[in-house]
């Protein structure tokens, strides 16, 4: 019988890693960010994706910097 991949490796979507580049290009070039400020805004808020994109936002509509 074979193994069902996803359910042996399953993905957490709502959850975003800054080692994987491809997702960190991907979420800046989504809101309009640097990489940079990806990772920084990953090591200030975790990894959670609704998060990241609401501070995300929150940078791009001010003079970049980061508010709580």
């Amino acid at each position: 019988m074979r193994a069902d991949a996803a359910n042996l490796y399953p993905r957490d979507r709502d959850r975003i890693s800054g080692s994987e580049a491809y997702v960190v290009r991907h979420l800046a070039r989504q809101n309009g960010i640097t990489t940079t400020q990806v990772h920084e805004l990953i090591n200030r808020y975790g990894g959670s994706r609704a998060k990241l994109i609401a501070a995300a936002k929150q940078l791009r509509s001010s003079t970049g910097q980061l508010r709580h």
